[in-house]
Order: C-alpha cells, then sequence, then structure tokens
C-alpha cells in the first residue's frame, strides 16, 4: 500500500517515470505474503511470485500474453510446463477480472490508424532502430547510475524524507525547458507517431527523457525502471523467508541493491564502491 501511494504521489507530481515497476512490486509482494502466510514451499512460492507479477501487468495493461512472458522469463527465468501453465492462468483471470472496471479496449489506443510497413526494404529501417533502442538504453543505464551517484553525493547523510524536496529544483528546471517531460508521457507517445514533432526535436526528447527519469529516481522518486531502493529507515532485518527482501540496519552511507527480485537481499554499499551491475534488469 506504501509502495502504491509512493508511486501515485511521484506520477500525479510530475515524475517523469513509468508505472510497470510499482505494479510488479506491489502483485509479487501480495503473492509472497500469501505464500509465506500459507507456508509454501520455496519452489511454489517462486512460482506464486511470478504469478503475482504476471497478473498485475495483465490486469492493468490488458495484456495477458506479456503478463505471461514477463512473470515467467522476467521473474522465474526458466520455463517449465507447470510453472508457465499457472502464470497463465494467473495472468488471463486478472485480465478478465479488470475488464469490468477498466474496459476492454487495448491500452496504448491513440495511435493513429492505419499504421504499417508498406515495403519489404522498411524492415531494414526496422533492424536500424532496434540498433539505436539498444545503445540508447545503454546510455541510458549510464547516466541513471551517474546520476543517482551525483544525488547520493549531494545528499549525503542528511534526511532522505528532505531530499525530493531540495533536489527537486533541478527536475523543475528541466521540466520548464521541456514540459513533454511531465509524467508518464504516453500522450507525448502518441504526438509522436502522429508526426507532430520535427525530427530534431525528437532527438531532443529522447535524450531529455533519459535525464528526466534519471532525475526522477535520483531525488527519491518511486517508479519504474524496475528499481528499488532500501528505506533508511527499515528495521534491522526483514523476514528472512525465500521471497523476503531483506535489508541491513540503518547506517551512514548510500543503500543499493545488488539486483531486485524477491529473492533479493539489499545492504550498505561501502563508501566509494559499486555493486555489480549485473544482472541489470532490477536493482
Amino acid at each position: 500500500m506504501v509502495k502504491a501511494l509512493a508511486f501515485a504521489l511521484t506520477i500525479g507530481s510530475g515524475g517523469s517515470v513509468g508505472r510497470e515497476g510499482p505494479i510488479v512490486q506491489i502483485g509479487s509482494a501480495l503473492a509472497s505474503s500469501i505464500g509465506q502466510w500459507v507456508k509454501m514451499p520455496e519452489n511454489r512460492l517462486r512460482t506464486l511470485v511470478a504469478c503475482g507479477a504476471a497478473g498485475g501487468i495483465s490486469a492493468t495493461f490488458n495484456a495477458p500474453i506479456t503478463g505471461v512472458f514477463f512473470g515467467v522469463e522476467i521473474i522465474l527465468r526458466e520455463f517449465s510446463v507447470d510453472a508457465l501453465f499457472t502464470v497463465m492462468l494467473s495472468a488471463m483471470i486478472a485480465d478478465v477480472t479488470a475488464i469490468p472496471f477498466l474496459g476492454d479496449k487495448p491500452f496504448l489506443s491513440g495511435f493513429p490508424a492505419g499504421i504499417m510497413l508498406h515495403n519489404p526494404r522498411d524492415y531494414l529501417l526496422v533492424a536500424v532502430l532496434a540498433v539505436l533502442a539498444a545503445l540508447m538504453g545503454l546510455t541510458f543505464k549510464s547516466v541513471l547510475y551517474k546520476v543517482e551517484d551525483l544525488c547520493d553525493a549531494l545528499w549525503r547523510n542528511r534526511p532522505e524524507w528532505a531530499r525530493p524536496a531540495a533536489l527537486g529544483t533541478g527536475y523543475g528546471l528541466l521540466l520548464l525547458a521541456l514540459p513533454q517531460m511531465y509524467g508518464v508521457g504516453y500522450p507525448v507517445i502518441f504526438k509522436t507517431t502522429a508526426g507532430s514533432y520535427a525530427t530534431w526535436f525528437l532527438i531532443v526528447l529522447a535524450f531529455g527523457k533519459i535525464l528526466a527519469t534519471s532525475l526522477s529516481i535520483g531525488i527519491g522518486g518511486s517508479g519504474s525502471i524496475f528499481a528499488r531502493r532500501c528505506s533508511s529507515a527499515s528495521p534491522p532485518e526483514w523476514p528472512t523467508a525465500a521471497s523476503s527482501i531483506t535489508c541491513s540496519a540503518p547506517a551512514p552511507g548510500s543503500r543499493r541493491c545488488t539486483r531486485w527480485s524477491p529473492w533479493a537481499r539489499c545492504s550498505l554499499r561501502p563508501p566509494g564502491r559499486r555493486w555489480p551491475r549485473s544482472p541489470a534488469w532490477w536493482r
């Protein structure tokens, strides 16, 4: 519940982050809590956590197939008939449950009609686009880490609750220059596909989005880059079940997770040291 509220406040106040990460965390945490409550074995608990993540993605975006692939490939990271069927069942039931409340239309329904590739040679441009997207992804990861480290260095041991208010000034100045960076950004995507922006401005928006999202997370925002920070007010040790997230006792220094999975542990990062950057899908 706290994660959902923090995420809503971040997006509502203009944070340039997505909602996929919090949805996955909320669904996985709920599934993990239920599994531990009924004393479920570890191997079944992992599958249940994947079901929670798949259900969250499926219900929110009306995309059960996406939920299945996300739960199996990202959370479980293994393919088995038993786990695949269970995750599929969770995604389908979640989607059917959400339709009466959210409707049955596609989530991204603002794209112009008739978008297609008319010439087979256009697929070469798709290949070029894939390479550029991969390079932009690597750039985003590097910028994110550097911005987070810079924010940590600037804030140091001051109270974390005041960090968004103090460091958010830089993000506010960025929004003055590029108001398109406000919030999740789906309207900007729709205008882009409709040809409303010049090519040079699209390049500016791409790098602006990288910087805006990095600042949103660096100042303490809660949103989707599949990122998670340990709370500086966390208890000395959370339950050590297979699917819990545990953090060390509060102490001065930057707190980072080597990765995020339902079984990851968070601990203090030694001064001047970096955590391993792999796997990079959740920090």
